[in-house]
């Protein structure tokens, strides 16, 4: 397009809307620990801030959306555990999600997955590996949600280069399954040994960034936080 200026015609590229889905906590994927409304809006709030052109949509409604991303350029899963449920609906819905996941890191979508998404989809072999690390019920943990002290890596990757160590207020996700590939980004402190909370991979040309931060709306008040987010979204979208 252009735009004219006194006598010259000035142009003016126009960036292609990118459409990135946040995928919420509601339903079946809905749990009593987690605001998913409250922290996917937060989410939201961060990604419009980026330069990135997005336009941000919240679906409360997983099992319909995972099962067709079609359209969908940045997908961020903020959903907790939907359980084992064996009804028939439910094995419907956990084979279609799977697929929908499938088909859309086949053709190289990029994937968020913050917080509670390592409890999740819990019928789907694949999203441990997905990941790089899983919730083991019995097994993971965390302690009481209070100011967390999160060290930061920069020299790791290129999303926490500019980044230095910082305090938040939010749960320490503790005791995953972590996978031997998997390079922590920044990790807390528990009873002297470190653990993960944020990691970054690109396997099969698909990308994957795993942000355990983000309980509440506290959370996304830190500024440290939020640029990590967006930092990622960068990365996701190679734009950075």
């Amino acid at each position: 397009m252009s735009a004219r200026s006194g006598s010259e015609d000035v142009v003016v590229e126009s960036l292609p809307t990118r459409t990135a889905v946040i995928v919420s906590g509601g339903g079946r994927f809905a749990d009593p620990w987690h605001p998913f409304e409250e922290t996917s809006a937060a989410l939201a709030s961060v990604l419009r801030e980026t330069d990135l052109g997005l336009e941000v949509i919240v679906d409360d409604d997983p099992d319909t959306r995972l099962a067709d991303l079609t359209g969908v350029d940045l997908l961020v899963t903020n959903i907790g555990n939907p359980g084992r449920s064996y009804s028939p609906a439910a094995e419907v819905a956990d084979a279609n999600a799977r697929a929908g996941l499938l088909a859309y890191r086949q053709r190289g979508g990029p994937l968020l997955a913050m917080h509670s998404s390592v409890t999740s989809l819990i019928a789907m072999r694949e999203w441990e590996d997905i990941l790089g690390a899983i919730w083991v019920r019995g097994v993971s943990m965390h302690p009481p949600l209070d100011l967390a002290h999160v060290r930061v890596f920069p020299g790791r990757h290129t999303i926490v280069a500019p980044l230095t160590s910082f305090d938040v207020e939010d749960e320490r996700y503790s005791l995953l399954r972590v996978g031997l590939r998997t390079i922590p980004l920044a990790t807390h402190e528990l009873d002297g040994e470190r653990h993960p909370l944020l990691w970054a991979h690109e396997r099969d040309d698909a990308r994957v960034v795993v942000d355990l931060l983000g309980h509440d709306a506290r959370s996304y008040a830190s500024p440290e936080h939020r640029e990590i987010i967006a930092r990622s979204a960068r990365w996701l979208l190679g734009e950075l």
